[in-house]
């Protein structure tokens, strides 16, 4: 799930509203403007001057990943800058041309490793005239772009659109659902053979019409009598034929690890709208679907994706993948931490691996395992 995948809070869920409403027009909201600013972790050296190698963390403010992952880091001696949409506008930053350092309040830095997930303009805190705030916003965006370009590593790799993933998950040997994607739902039904039909967004099912305040399109599974006279919502949606199954697996691939979840709901909007529901526990990978998410990460160049898999028939069938996925609700719903040990342990190997001291993919050592382990 990315940040409009899972619940941060408390939710607002309006009263069911006809079925193009529902789905397109924010069925539940989820506010983050409370949320404190994650901390910077960046240890002291004798010259204060001197450039420190550092990880660069770029998100939304409120979201609980990165700030995990920056206490990891920080106990695993990995100097860590947690940069969010909410405090970016407090930071004093100076950048040159030459040997990609940046001074960063009164530090100068050298960022070798920097993972950027769901930072837009759209979190930066407002200012009174729209043009100056889009302008602010626009500004702050370019430069955490730099930042992350100037950095010798960059994660999670890229994904493909929807379609291209559907496409690209068939040369794997994956079954596939028969998807559209349309602006006429009625029409698109009709091209589609199942009488139940999933409607989701086509991109991030999640809005931020104020900084901190998340509005959710969410899926719905319908009738295809349901989408008869429902016109034109104004923009494009897919529309998916609904497989029936036996299983669902989120399916986390972290550096050429695989890490699997059994996820058992009621609906594809439980998460949201009834979330004690839903049950999360860990899983194994069928081999099949484990060698077909490796093949795709590695035709994605992907380090790090949340794909979403049914096994229907006792065969996988690929829905899509997330290169922002979260990853800590599933971990506390199933009462583990293994996706956080094996993302720590990546941006670890994959610091040091940009500095020329180790492979990219050391052991994870035992002190090291109960470093990850402390706090959660």
């Amino acid at each position: 799930m990315s940040p409009a995948e899972r619940p941060h809070g408390a939710a607002t869920v309006p009263d069911r509203r006809p079925l193009v409403d529902q789905i397109l027009q924010g069925a539940t909201s989820v506010d983050l403007r409370p949320a404190e600013r994650p901390p910077w972790i960046l240890p002291s050296v004798a010259d204060a001057g001197e450039a420190l190698p550092c990880v660069v963390l770029a998100d939304s403010t409120g979201l609980v990943e990165f700030e995990v992952l920056q206490r990891q880091l920080g106990r695993l001696g990995v100097p860590c800058v947690h940069l969010d949409t909410r405090s970016i506008v407090d930071v004093r930053v100076t950048a040159g041309v030459g040997d990609g350092s940046l001074l960063v309040n009164g530090r100068r830095i050298v960022p070798v490793v920097a993972w950027l997930r769901h930072f837009t303009g759209r979190g930066v805190p407002r200012l009174d005239d729209p043009a100056a705030a889009a302008f602010r916003a626009d500004s702050w965006c370019a430069m955490v772009h730099e930042v992350v370009a100037s950095a010798s590593i960059t994660v999670p790799g890229g994904a493909p659109g929807r379609l291209e993933q559907l496409a690209d998950a068939s040369t794997v040997g994956l079954r596939t659902p028969r998807t559209i994607v349309t602006t006429d739902l009625a029409s698109a039904a009709a091209g589609l053979s199942s009488e139940r039909i999933v409607v989701k967004a086509l991109g991030q099912h999640v809005v931020e019409p104020e900084p901190g305040l998340l509005v959710y399109a969410l899926p719905e599974i319908v009738r295809r009598g349901d989408l008869d006279g429902s016109g034109s919502p104004g923009f494009p949606v897919i529309a998916q034929e609904y497989v029936e199954h036996e299983q669902e697996l989120r399916i986390y691939y972290v550096h050429g690890d695989i890490h699997a979840f059994e996820v058992v709901k009621e609906s594809p909007d439980a998460p949201w709208r009834n979330e004690p529901t839903v049950r999360v526990a860990p899983a194994a990978a069928p081999a099949a679907v484990a060698d077909a998410v490796s093949a795709l990460a590695e035709m994605w160049s992907l380090t790090y994706g949340a794909f979403d898999i049914l096994i229907a028939g006792g065969s996988p069938c690929f829905l899509e993948v997330n290169p922002d996925g979260d990853w800590r609700w599933f971990e506390v719903r199933a009462g583990v931490s293994n996706v956080t040990d094996a993302v720590a342990a990546m941006v670890r190997a994959l610091y040091r691996s940009a500095l020329g001291g180790v492979p990219a993919l050391p052991a994870v050592e035992l002190v090291d395992f109960l470093l990850m382990r402390g706090e959660r």
